[in-house]
């Protein structure tokens, strides 16, 4: 159960990295709070519901994550579209 609990966090802490900070998702504060997850991982006596309530709070940081990911793909990928075209134009 702790493994599964720690690769949610991975997966959170990835998801978070590949993000852009936009809209109401603050990613240096979902990685201050992973962090304080991560810290209550490693606790030595940490029981099955502390687990379960630490993977619900890394999986609700994971989905603001992915939803400002999806907020911002389309402005990234019009920026992309922008410097190709400005690339190829030779002065």
């Amino acid at each position: 159960m702790k493994k599964i609990a720690i690769c949610t966090l991975f997966i959170s802490l990835l998801a978070v990295h590949s993000s852009i900070s936009f809209a109401e998702f603050e990613a240096n504060e979902a990685i201050d709070q992973l962090s304080i997850l991560q810290d209550q991982l490693n606790n030595k006596s940490i029981n099955e519901r502390s687990i379960k309530t630490i993977r619900e709070q890394s999986t609700k940081l994971r989905a603001s994550a992915l939803n400002c990911i999806d907020e911002v793909d389309p402005q990234v990928q019009a920026l992309k579209d922008e410097i190709e075209a400005i690339g190829d134009i030779n002065p």
